[in-house]
């Protein structure tokens, strides 16, 4: 029996903030008796964070923050990801945003 929509939404909540933490998500498994699923669930999360680095470091001619192309990329991350809730997708737009800004992703305006 795999992990669930919800323990992976909590899970996804504790790991990722400003940037993923792999040691808060260690001591979210921990804490929620999760041990035996650690593997599983860290390979969801860390797919979810692929499939959103992936799509920002090859966005041809930067990342164009706005409407359509977060409309775009919630549903790109929502078809690979069904899993993720509207919390979770903050968080990732979060990171997103983050790693754009640190990495020089964003399109030149």
């Amino acid at each position: 029996m795999g992990v669930t929509s919800h323990v992976l939404n909590e899970a996804l909540r504790a790991y990722v903030l400003t940037f993923p933490n792999r040691k808060r998500l260690m001591e979210h498994i921990k804490a929620a008796g999760l041990s035996a699923q650690t593997d599983e669930i860290v390979s969801k999360l860390d797919a979810v964070l692929k499939t959103a680095e992936d799509h920002l470091y090859n966005y041809p001619g930067g990342v164009p923050w706005g409407e359509a192309f977060e409309r775009d990329y919630h549903a790109l991350l929502l078809g690979q990801h069904p899993w993720l809730d509207t919390e979770s997708l903050g968080r990732i737009h979060g990171f997103s945003g983050w790693l754009c800004w640190h990495e020089g992703l964003n399109a030149n305006s």
